[in-house]
């Protein structure tokens, strides 16, 4: 979703994410860089349709990562 350098930014965009989408929301880091990231996410959710959705929510450009399990 997002890369910001404020804990407080990153909280920010996490709670609005979260309530527009109703899905997990979950912000990693410290220091200089904290990601908001959506997910995870179970295998039945389309990815296209929640990229569509979380640009509908005013973040475009948002792509997906596959995290090792």
């Amino acid at each position: 979703m997002a890369a910001v350098s404020d804990l407080q930014t990153a909280d920010r965009i996490s709670k609005r994410v979260s309530a527009a989408l109703d899905r997990p929301v979950r912000v990693l880091g410290s220091g200089n860089l904290y990601k908001v990231q959506v997910g995870p996410l179970e295998e039945s959710v389309r990815i296209e349709s929640l990229k569509s959705a979380i640009a509908d929510a005013g973040f475009s450009g948002a792509f997906s990562v596959q995290a090792p399990r």
